[in-house]
């Protein structure tokens, strides 16, 4: 009970303090490295992070920066294991595809401006996929179910709201490279999308790398502090470089909501596997946070199949034209 209690403190001051200050560039790795001495709250964490997002009573300040934290810590903490991950990645991914429902059929080109958590979200999602698909690839030669069909990721990337062309585009080179090289993601397909964007001017791109580009938790620059860092923390191989690290520091500024997304949490909130018991006086009076227990069934999430985008649809018919 004490150590439930102390969790629960830990990281109700974090999300009042940490997650609330304008670019904050060290006391974040104070929360990391106590995360890897308990697995109950690193998960909390993750959760309290995940609530944050998809909550829509919470200033988009706040959505963006959770949303920021959670994507970082699930690609950089080494401790997390990787049940922990596949449930965060597949919570990341039923968000995205019940917003892409919503809206993506009555989108004809990217729009940061409008749809900046959803971008956010996406970045998130394909950042900490740059880490962790290695392992996840690994595993899933001995796991019952495909974590990368659950996610769907071929549908992401050809939406109409085109997320490659607004998120971070080291990221995005270094997931499709990933991706491509896995197998992941249909190689033509990507080729194609991106001669399309090769050309493709989208106002303010430019101002969602700048002000919500933000990787929390990107390499500590301090001797001192980092061998209680180094032990714990994935590095990306060319983080001495400019590949993936240089990310963006700059704190997430606000951006307007759309009035309806209220619908979209609530759909998102009827496909978690809830805690029954843990959290309940600590989240939303709405939504407790999810589980992190593996899902009982074969799948987590049920996907319908999905009709092609428009953009699918030009990328495929300029492709039959080239041949």
């Amino acid at each position: 009970e004490g150590r439930e209690a102390f969790c629960n403190a830990l990281v109700d001051v974090f999300c009042s303090k940490v997650l609330t200050t304008f670019r904050p560039k060290y006391t974040q790795f104070v929360m990391f490295v106590v995360c890897s001495s308990s697995e109950r709250l690193a998960k909390r964490f993750l959760e309290r992070l995940i609530t944050i997002t998809v909550e829509t009573q919470h200033a988009d300040t706040e959505r963006h920066a959770a949303c920021s934290y959670f994507g970082s810590f699930l690609a950089r903490a080494r401790y997390l294991r990787l049940p922990t991950i596949r449930t965060s990645l597949s919570l990341l991914a039923r968000w995205v595809h019940d917003y892409l429902e919503r809206y993506d059929a009555n989108v004809t080109a990217p729009d940061p401006a409008t749809h900046c958590l959803f971008y956010s979200v996406v970045q998130a999602l394909l950042y900490a996929l740059c880490f962790r698909v290695p392992s996840l690839a690994a595993d899933a030669k001995h796991a019952k179910r495909d974590v990368f069909l659950d996610l769907r990721l071929q549908h992401i990337v050809l939406s109409n709201l085109n997320p490659l062309k607004v998120v971070k585009q080291t990221v995005a080179a270094q997931f499709v490279r990933i991706a491509v090289a896995l197998r992941l993601l249909d190689a033509n397909a990507l080729a194609m999308l991106q001669e399309h964007n090769r050309t493709l001017v989208v106002a303010g791109a430019a101002e969602f790398d700048a002000d919500l580009s933000f990787f929390p938790f990107d390499p500590y620059p301090f001797p001192s502090f980092r061998k209680f860092v180094d032990p714990n923390y994935t590095h990306w191989d060319a983080d001495e470089d400019d590949s993936v690290s240089d990310l963006g520091s700059q704190r997430p500024s606000e951006q307007s909501s759309l009035e309806d997304q209220d619908a979209i949490s609530l759909s998102f909130r009827s496909h978690l596997s809830l805690s029954d018991a843990d959290h309940g006086q600590h989240g939303s009076p709405e939504w407790r946070p999810m589980s992190f227990s593996p899902p009982a069934g074969d799948h987590f999430l049920h996907h319908q199949p999905q009709p092609p985008t428009l953009l699918h649809q030009a990328i495929h018919q300029s492709n039959k034209s080239r041949r």
